[in-house]
């Protein structure tokens, strides 16, 4: 692909040379300085697709060799793979145990409310009673008021 560029980039600076004498000089002078411009920036790019290649490779080699260290270092998988298990099953069971005593900590918060909330249907009960007497006194009272009024 980059060969198509710089074949793509010649092409265009021949024909330029050629339109020299087609073309006003100072249009052809900034496509001239354009073109130089377009150049060195596909050069600079062709540059840094090297590099990035070449760290790329630099970088996976080391990937690779890491692997192959790793392997020396712990040869039995079989071994950290069982440890990892027993990892997870306690996990799970480090989970479980944390939802069992979440739900036990809402029962008691909810015995407690449950005992608040008995109390307080108690207070509600009582002071119900007390307004309904007070309706009904000041019923009584305002029929005798009425009542006085009539004579």
């Amino acid at each position: 692909m980059h060969t198509n560029k710089k074949e793509t980039l010649i092409s265009l600076r021949d024909g330029l040379s050629s339109a020299t004498e087609n073309f006003p000089v100072e249009t052809l002078a900034e496509q001239d300085k354009d073109t130089k411009e377009l150049e060195r920036l596909l050069h600079e790019s062709e540059t840094c697709v090297t590099l990035l290649a070449h760290e790329l490779q630099t970088i996976e080699n080391a990937n690779q060799k890491l692997k192959s260290e790793l392997e020396h270092i712990n040869p039995n998988k079989e071994a950290s793979n069982n440890l990892s298990s027993e990892l997870l099953v306690q996990r799970e069971r480090n989970r479980k145990l944390v939802s069992i005593t979440t739900e036990l900590k809402e029962k008691v918060l909810a015995m407690r409310l449950g005992k608040s909330h008995q109390e307080l249907r108690g207070v509600f009960n009582k002071k119900s009673l007390e307004s309904d007497r007070l309706q009904l006194a000041f019923s009584d009272l305002e029929k005798k008021y009425l009542g006085t009024l009539k004579h």
